[in-house]
């Protein structure tokens, strides 16, 4: 025991430390200094070296942070622009806007709300309170919940049902229907015209545009096919084939038959053979018309 500057001090012998005049038990191993501090043990660790249950004990997280121990777990309080990765403090950097982490050896940022990361910087990010706001490949890009769609960088209300996507295109919702649905005022309702068309409604009536070849049929597009100088469709379910002049219809196609001009009309048998309803005062020969001539007495 001395005193310096009036003050009585102990010299304790090693594992032993000065609290408040009396030598008492305070050991953190070789790699630190143990005090009493306000009557509490305290140790003061070397460089590397970490409090652990009072107890000294290598903990280093590199030059850009500080290494302590937390329920007997080293942990690193890394320096502002570092992040703890592995056990050490690694250049981590989101800008102003977010904190920066490493996830299995890779850098993430976890940017503040409105902001998203952008090439491993948090930048300005907003699609509203209705979507998520992210870049993809340097491009703002919308993710917008259910019911909503990108209308130029803002989720907007934007619903065609549960059988199509709804989006905007200049401005205008427009619905991207399943296949056999079609867009009714703004909603994707069924409607099918079979393989051989398409369905749209046109002031909420349902239309079928047949491929070349089908007409429609009870709300189906169907064989109809009359050769190519006649149109076909469907009466009262039954084929009719309206031909263009000098044809007509002889086993459900458009065949010629032309009678001349002095015929009504022509048509053509089972056998296709002609018939012509002549003019007054003509008279069907083999396969075309002649004139009466009256026998004078």
């Amino acid at each position: 025991m001395h005193f310096e500057n009036g003050l009585k001090k102990c010299q304790c012998r090693f594992g032993f430390s000065d609290n408040e005049g009396t030598c008492e038990k305070c050991d953190c191993g070789r790699d630190g200094e143990c005090i009493f501090e306000n009557g509490r043990k305290k140790c003061h660790c070397n460089f590397g070296f970490s409090d652990n249950g009072g107890t000294c004990k290598n903990c280093d997280c590199g030059s850009d942070g500080q290494c302590i121990f937390g329920n007997g777990l080293k942990k690193c309080q890394c320096n502002s622009g570092f992040s703890d990765d592995e056990g050490t403090c690694k250049n981590c950097d989101c800008g102003w806007y977010g904190k920066c982490i490493f996830e299995n050896g890779s850098k993430k940022c976890q940017c503040d709300p409105w902001f998203s990361e952008d090439g491993g910087t948090c930048k300005k990010c907003d699609c509203g309170s209705n979507g998520k706001c992210i870049f993809e490949n340097g491009v703002k890009k919308c993710q917008c919940r259910s019911g909503f769609s990108d209308n130029k960088g803002t989720c907007e209300k934007c619903d065609c049902g549960s059988d199509g996507k709804c989006i905007f295109e200049n401005d205008l919702k427009k619905c991207q229907c399943n296949s056999g649905f079609s867009d009714d005022w703004g909603a994707c309702k069924k409607c099918d015209c079979g393989e051989k068309g398409t369905c749209t409604f046109i002031n909420g009536l349902k239309w079928c545009a047949c491929d070349k070849g089908h007409t429609e049929v009870d709300g189906i597009c169907k064989e109809c096919v009359c050769g190519e100088n006649g149109t076909c469709s469907f009466i009262n379910g039954l084929k009719k084939c309206i031909c263009g002049n000098g044809y007509a219809e002889a086993n459900g196609v458009c065949k010629d038959c032309d009678c001349g001009k002095y015929s009504h009309s022509c048509y053509l048998d089972t056998m296709d053979h002609k018939l012509c309803v002549c003019h007054f005062g003509y008279v069907q020969r083999m396969a075309s018309v002649m004139r009466i001539t009256p026998h004078l007495q």
